[in-house]
C-alpha cells in the first residue's frame, strides 16, 4: 500500500478527500486516533470511522499528512499532495 497520494486540483474549492486505511489496518484493527497536519492548503474539516479518515481541503497545492495509530498500536503517516492542474 502506497502511504502517498497525488491529487490534480483545477479551483480552490472546498472539496472532501478520503484516506481509506482499510488495506493497511489488520483484521478486527481501527483508527484508535489521528492528528492532521495541512502545509500549502486549507483543513477546513475532518471526520473518520473504523478504517478511513474524510478531510475537507481548500486551495490547490500543499499537502496533508495524517498521521495515524491503530487500537492494535500500529503507527504510520500517509500524504495526500495537491497540485494545480491547468
Amino acid at each position: 500500500m502506497s502511504n502517498s497520494r497525488k491529487f490534480y486540483k483545477s479551483d480552490p474549492s472546498r472539496l472532501d478527500y478520503v484516506y481509506d486505511l482499510s488495506d493497511w489496518l489488520g483484521t478486527g484493527d481501527t483508527v484508535s486516533s489521528y492528528s492532521l497536519t495541512a502545509t500549502g492548503v486549507t483543513l477546513d474539516g475532518d471526520t473518520n470511522d473504523t478504517d478511513s479518515i474524510t478531510v475537507w481541503v481548500e486551495g490547490n497545492e500543499g499537502t496533508v499528512v495524517a498521521a495515524v495509530v491503530s487500537t492494535t498500536g500500529r503507527e504510520e503517516e500517509f500524504t495526500m499532495t495537491f497540485v494545480e492542474s491547468c
